[in-house]
């Protein structure tokens, strides 16, 4: 068998090599063996747009529900935060996002959320780790569709108003110009543009590769300056006075203003 090494946060390969449904089983059982023990019942899992993203999603979905617990999936793909977001919403007690943040395309990960929301404790992580590399293919609990539940949810609106109350929209309606989103192809994509469409200020955003891509329009989804030409490319041609870029699962940012923005 594989050896599934976790790092500071999570545990993450290459597509088709070590990260495929065999291993990602394993990591799924040992999460699941990690939940009974602590007694933690309700579990929520999200996935950027990689590779696969949602069939791996749904296969951590699968080992989760035939150990008994209580599974909510993202019906489609959202960012990290919002997945965080998702753990408190829900009241669950831990979370499972199926991305390699802003690792090359090749790549996806199994990043795991404490029940306050964040980046699991290195508690959390050993208590996966050391039992994971133990797991054999008998030891995977099998789903059976009429016995076991798999819940999926819409985050969307509860975040968005969420955000809202943290937002001075006073200050985003008086912004001179407009806003550039690089959403990369990422996790983001879509989302930045749908919250301000939400916020009645559509005009106010343009953004850049809106559709998600798995291989990230050809760069790694990490927004820093190399990655960035086409963003900042454009910058230098308009009149835009912000460009905030997110990477592959929108939990870190670049940002670039140029000009007087009040």
């Amino acid at each position: 068998m594989d050896e599934i090494i976790f790092g500071t946060d999570g545990w993450r390969d290459v597509i088709a090599d070590k990260f495929n449904f065999s291993n990602l089983a394993r990591a799924s059982q040992a999460y699941a063996d990690y939940a009974k023990r602590i007694t933690l019942h309700k579990v929520v899992i999200g996935f950027d747009t990689r590779f696969n993203g949602a069939l791996f999603a749904r296969k951590v979905a699968e080992v989760l529900a035939a150990n008994g617990l209580e599974v909510l999936l993202a019906k489609d793909y959202l960012p990290t935060p919002a997945l965080s977001f998702a753990v408190k919403h829900y009241q669950a007690g831990g979370g499972i996002m199926i991305t390699a943040s802003h690792n090359p395309p090749s790549y996806s990960g199994f990043k795991l959320k404490g029940p306050y929301g964040g980046t699991a404790t290195p508690d959390i992580y050993q208590g996966v780790s050391s039992r994971v590399n133990q797991i054999k293919p008998q030891d995977i609990a099998i789903f059976q569709a009429k016995t076991h539940e798999i819940q999926t949810f819409d985050i969307r609106e509860a975040y968005y108003q969420q955000l809202k109350s943290l937002s001075n929209l006073e200050v985003l309606k008086s912004f001179k110009g407009y806003i550039v989103h690089e959403a990369m192809g990422g996790a983001a994509s879509g989302w930045f543009k749908d919250f301000f469409s939400w916020l009645g200020l559509a005009d106010k955003l343009i953004e850049l590769h809106p559709k998600p891509d798995p291989l990230f329009y050809g760069v790694n989804p990490e927004p820093i300056a190399q990655n960035l030409a086409e963003a900042m490319a454009f910058m230098q041609t308009s009149d835009a006075k912000l460009l905030v870029a997110t990477d592959g699962d929108a939990d870190r940012l670049g940002q670039f203003c140029q000009g007087s923005i009040f």
